[in-house]
């Protein structure tokens, strides 16, 4: 079933009509694929069921942190892509334009806009707008791209250079990384800019598109409990449970987009004698190579209580950098039963972040009552 005939409808819990003018190049069940010509936009139109956005306040700090850092990493991918183009000076601002919570209608949606590359004739800006439904997430992504560049910003430092009058080079350097190039107020003063362009569709797409959700998202909660692993713990912000058999569950969080730099968190049941150490670094490679990525260095060390043991290793993807971090912990003080969690993420995520947050969901971890140990590996 083509995507826009399902947004048409409403199947995803949002309705949306794409204007006539779009030139389609790409509609099924996956993605819509359109070409705007009158603003030169290409937009892509995703629904990834049972993948959930968590926009509730307790996470907006973890969230506005993981889609900096991911912003980071993906204009790094898209460098080492160009080959060609090696060595070519780098902007010194971050590419993360803006991440707000917005409306759509009486529905809390996410905005994000960044750019995919800066570099002197070739600026690509990337934006999202991702909203949680019952089912899944939609995700409307839309980009534009520059290839004179650096006429918004050389203008607006002259008009503040005018006012300021003759100034030293420290002094300019200084008042040229003070200006905010990107702020919302310049848009009027160049329209034609592909900032100004992308930003304008964001407000389209929010206001006076058509866009309405129908279905909208259901509260999510990090405490959970799960019968098939006789336990509750309590996950790191954002993580929705995806699956859970009777050894394994898994957990999922977006960031700025549903099929770029999704995490995944993984609480594992196993048993272990003595030292943990080689199961763990084992437990790591296999989910590498499970994720078709060439293993590099695997680092192991003691870890944080209640985690005996912390192994981290990065892996290559082509130009992409993947990392798989775990921890061990035995419950209750057992010689036998040995629980691990672990997060996969991009290699732009710190490992001490992963390591906190795999220390606090350690810390909260319970033996369900009902179930007899032995269940744990029925």
């Amino acid at each position: 079933m083509p995507l826009l005939d399902d947004l048409r409808d409403g199947r995803h819990g949002v309705t949306l009509t794409v204007p006539a003018s779009w030139e389609r190049e790409r509609d099924d069940g996956e993605m819509a694929k359109l070409v705007d010509a009158e603003t030169g936009l290409n937009w892509h139109f995703f629904f990834f069921p049972n993948l959930h956005l968590d926009l509730s306040a307790a996470s907006s700090e973890s969230l506005q942190r993981d889609v900096k850092l991911h912003a980071q990493f993906l204009l790094e991918l898209m460098n080492r892509t160009q080959a060609d183009d090696e060595g070519a000076p780098q902007s010194p601002r971050h590419p993360l334009v803006s991440c707000t919570q917005t409306m759509v209608g009486d529905a809390p949606a996410l905005s994000v806009i960044h750019r995919m590359m800066q570099r002197p004739g070739n600026e690509v800006v990337m934006a999202h707008l991702l909203i949680p439904v019952e089912t899944g997430t939609f995700e409307a992504r839309w980009l534009g791209r520059a290839q004179m560049t650096g006429q918004r910003e050389s203008i607006l430092l002259m008009k503040e250079l005018e006012k300021r009058g003759e100034l030293s080079d420290v002094e300019t350097d200084e008042l040229m990384r003070s200006i905010d190039y990107d702020a919302v107020e310049h848009d009027a003063t160049f329209p034609d800019h592909v900032l100004s362009i992308v930003r304008r569709a964001d407000k389209w797409l929010c206001e006076d598109s058509g866009l309405r959700v129908t279905s909208t998202a259901k509260p999510l909660s990090r405490e959970v409990t799960l019968a098939e692993l006789g336990c509750t713990i309590t996950v790191p912000p954002r993580f929705v449970l995806e699956n859970v058999s009777s050894n394994i569950a898994r957990f999922n969080r977006l960031s700025l987009a549903g099929n770029d730099g999704v995490q995944q968190f993984f609480l594992h049941h196993d048993e272990a004698f003595g030292d943990v150490s080689g199961m763990l670094e084992g437990h790591v490679r296999n989910l590498l190579v499970a994720f078709k990525t060439k293993p590099g260095e695997v680092k192991a060390r003691a870890g944080t209580a209640p985690l005996t043991k912390i192994v981290i290793a990065d892996g290559e993807r082509g130009p992409e950098r993947v990392r798989v971090s775990a921890g061990a912990f035995r419950p209750g003080g057992s010689s036998r039963e040995v629980c691990i969690l672990t997060m996969t993420t991009t290699s732009g995520q710190p490992a001490d972040v992963i390591e906190e947050e795999l220390v606090a969901a350690a810390s909260t971890y319970q033996r369900k009552a009902g179930k007899p140990w032995w269940k744990f590996w029925a």
